[in-house]
């Protein structure tokens, strides 16, 4: 059997496009470091919460200050994963282009390509993971790649592996509602969910407000909530976000990541949108039967949301549809695909070279 490959996995975490990028990586590299292979981090922007996470996890973190997606940035990230002994190189972040790979790629290095919206013109790597609902073959009709396409590709995080033979079925009441805008909410939409919840009036219900590791408003969330009536809690930098999950009896979140997350936990999910990415998945889920889906959060005001809510706070059953809707998407084994597909890749690479 060929031994594990060395990965160096180049990502980031900024306000723009917040953490989502960065914790699946984080989730790759727990997957590859499960089967063995040792894995670091090429980075220029990661908040201190999310860098003390990934040592915390056993990763190494290297960093590089050039501009996200330069000329530069290729170069050195080429530089680093030759010095470092790389078999493969992970890119993650809509800023790595065609011109990117292929300076990866004239290095010898092999390049696998977390992607979301296909706007790539060749994608001359060896593999390309689309873990979305919306991923089609059609999206990379000049890809010189592997393509791994769909929610069966979904790689979750190590502590959500413990529940993947654990069965959920939303509760008859809500409870409890969480809140998750992503890692940095540049919009503020958390406040927005918070005037919502507290516009809920007369309904025993109880908010988990989870604040991202580079959100800058913590501290005005905490005050927030301690000045509120209703009964809201504020979580920041939590390494049991399966934990919050599961004490939920709803969700209402950005559509990123946390998405699959929710799903996978089976929690009933309010979903909006700010980016187009969050808006692909978020419709096509919709379509699916798999949440309630609220547009672009700028354009639904609190008022709106609450609605929303409401509406679904008192439908257990469109609660338990949606739930088993999304959760039947995701099985938890995502990763063990990813990195068997690397695994299996080198393989035929390696008998290519001998071959020859």
């Amino acid at each position: 059997m060929s031994t594990p490959p060395s990965v160096l996995i180049r990502t980031d975490a900024v306000a723009a496009t917040g953490t989502g990028h960065a914790m699946r990586c984080l989730a790759l590299a727990e997957a590859l470091q499960e089967q063995g292979s040792e894995c670091r981090f090429l980075v220029t922007s990661l908040p201190l919460l999310l860098a003390e996470r990934f040592a915390r996890e056993g990763f190494a973190i290297e960093r590089q200050p050039h501009a996200i997606g330069s000329v530069e940035d290729a170069a050195a990230s080429a530089q680093i994963a030759r010095r470092r002994g790389a078999d493969w190189i992970v890119l993650d972040g809509y800023a790595f282009d065609d011109a990117f790979l292929e300076t990866l790629r004239g290095a010898g290095l092999r390049v696998l390509l977390i992607d979301d919206l296909g706007a790539l013109r060749h994608y001359r790597c060896d593999l390309v993971v689309n873990q979305n609902l919306h991923a089609d073959a059609a999206l990379y009709p000049a890809a010189e790649a592997r393509l791994l396409l769909g929610p069966q590709y979904l790689i979750l995080r190590r502590e959500f592996w413990r529940y993947r033979e654990v069965p959920r079925r939303p509760a008859d009441a809500v409870g409890r509602i969480l809140v998750s805008m992503g890692g940095s909410d540049p919009e503020d939409h958390a406040s927005r969910a918070i005037d919502a919840i507290e516009g809920l009036v007369g309904l025993d219900i109880a908010a988990t407000v989870v604040v991202g590791a580079a959100n800058p408003r913590l501290e005005a969330l905490v005050a927030r909530a301690a000045a509120s009536a209703a009964a809201i809690e504020i979580v920041h930098g939590t390494d049991d976000m399966p934990g919050l999950m599961r004490k939920a009896d709803l969700a209402v979140a950005a559509a990123g990541t946390t998405a699959w997350e929710l799903a996978f936990m089976g929690v009933p999910m309010l979903l909006g949108s700010t980016v187009a990415a969050e808006q692909a998945l978020a419709r096509r889920l919709s379509r699916h039967g798999g949440c309630i889906y609220v547009g672009d959060f700028r354009d639904c005001p609190a008022p709106r949301l609450g609605d929303a809510i409401l509406g679904l706070v008192n439908d257990t059953d469109m609660r338990r549809r949606t739930s088993a809707a999304a959760g039947a998407l995701v099985d938890g084994r995502g990763g063990d695909r990813v990195v068997a597909a690397m695994r299996s890749q080198r393989i035929e690479a390696e008998k290519t070279d001998h071959a020859a």
